[in-house]
């Protein structure tokens, strides 16, 4: 706008206020919209993980890693294709809302030797955006678990597994995955005498301990009779004796008195070398071994087991000499 120099001074001073009151109204709309199209502040997330597996004492573990409050109403539990809603679950929680680096337990009763668990939003299985997390241990268990669904989701890699023994413990830091990010327990093997039967010709043993064990190097020696445990015949579908699994074999025995000695290996003088001895009906002294099993600390001198047979190991599996036996 031009103004002539006989211009009102009045006039001009008016449309002066008028033209600094719009632009004023104007900077104030722009703001007012610029504050209106501000995007709210992020809210935080949940980011609920498998924290641990105690399949020994039949539960697992959830920890919320997330910066939000997770309600686990209803999320699912899988293992080995058997599936259960948290809420129907015994927990030690109060309620299921799962708080920041909260953490819970549920009782779920677990294979002791080899299982998956996996956890999903609901109970749409076989879908990988459903799943939330996945592990397993002792083997892989292929197709009677969900593995498979794990692969897809990219949180598990195809044939790993945990190794080790129940408890098993998630070392993550809620974004890593993989069985690299687990650790079980070491495991011991225990293998003793369970059970023998002269009259059948058969003696049993069984893993007390809570790893399996592979028996194929194994050695049995009665009266300095010797065999290797894979040239007998068994019960059983293979040598690898799972934690509580009994497996017999056929052996020639007599009736009347005899020691068993079972050894690692065919070191039978040696009682590193032994794992576990008997002798029933009398004591059979130099015919047998029970020399090696009274170095070993697992027999007294001249003790056995009276007739008759069968004879029952009636231990626990930490108790020796014919105290922990007896006949029928």
């Amino acid at each position: 706008m031009v103004l002539s120099n006989n211009q009102n001074p009045k006039v001009m001073k008016k449309i002066t206020n008028i033209f600094v009151y719009a632009l004023s109204l104007s900077a104030f709309v722009f703001t007012s919209c610029n504050d209106d199209d501000e995007a709210p502040p992020p809210e935080g997330e949940e980011n609920v993980r498998l924290f641990k597996v105690d399949a020994s004492e039949d539960k697992f573990y959830l920890k919320n890693f997330g910066d939000a409050p997770a309600d686990l109403t209803s999320y699912w539990i899988c293992n080995l294709r058997s599936y259960a809603q948290l809420n129907t679950l015994t927990s030690d929680g109060a309620d299921l809302t799962l708080d920041p680096d909260e953490e819970i337990s549920f009782e779920r009763t677990l294979d002791d030797n080899a299982s998956d668990i996996a956890v999903y939003l609901d109970n749409q299985f076989g879908d990988a955006t459903s799943m939330i997390d996945f592990m397993q241990y002792g083997e892989d268990v292929g197709a009677s678990g969900r593995v498979d669904v794990a692969v897809t989701k990219g949180i598990w890699t195809a044939g790993e597994f945990v190794a080790g023994v129940s408890p098993f413990d998630y070392n993550g830091n809620g974004n890593e995955n993989g069985a690299s990010f687990w650790t079980g327990a070491t495991g011991t093997a225990n293998v003793r005498i369970f059970k023998v039967d002269p009259a059948g010709d058969r003696f049993y043993l069984k893993n007390f301990g809570n790893t399996p064990s592979d028996l194929t190097d194994y050695w049995v020696c009665n009266l300095r009779s010797y065999a290797r445990l894979n040239t007998l015949t068994t019960d059983g579908a293979d040598l690898t004796l799972d934690p509580d699994e009994v497996i017999s074999f056929e052996r020639a025995l007599n009736d009347n008195a005899s020691d068993i000695a079972v050894y690692l290996n065919n070191s039978f003088g040696d009682a590193a070398a032994m794992l576990d001895f008997m002798q029933y009906g009398e004591d059979v002294g130099a015919r047998g071994r029970v020399d090696v099993a009274v170095t070993k600390g697992i027999w007294t001198t001249s003790e056995f087991i009276t007739n008759p047979g069968p004879f029952d190991y009636t231990s626990d599996g930490t108790g020796n000499g014919a105290a922990s036996w007896q006949g029928n």
